[in-house]
């Protein structure tokens, strides 16, 4: 769809002001999508590791209030919420990547 957007807008700029001035016009849009195309790999690719790391959180959790009387009987309270607090750090590294991402992102539209 982008691209037959991008012959329309072409189009519609030489018709107005010339083939010259419309290839300037567009060359800027036209340069950015290789840009853009590795910002949105490593956005898909943080996702998919956060919630890799989303789900192995939520799973121990499960475990751990599934098995709360158990861990109560061996006093292994501690424990748990340790391997719970270490996977929501891993949890977050991602998410504070794409957060960054998101805000060099926004950045250029400022």
């Amino acid at each position: 769809m982008a691209p037959l957007e991008l012959a329309a807008v072409f189009a519609l700029l030489a018709a107005r002001l010339g083939p010259a001035a419309a290839a300037a016009g567009c060359a800027p849009l036209i340069a950015f999508v290789p840009g853009q195309a590795l910002v949105s790999r490593r956005i898909g690719a943080l996702r998919a590791g956060t919630a890799a790391r989303t789900d192995a959180r939520a799973r121990a959790a499960a475990e751990a209030v599934n098995g709360a009387l158990t861990v109560k009987m061996l006093a292994a309270g501690d424990a748990i919420l340790r391997r719970l607090f270490l996977l929501r750090r891993a949890e977050e590294k991602p998410i504070r990547k794409m957060a960054a991402i998101r805000v060099r992102k926004g950045v250029k539209f400022f």
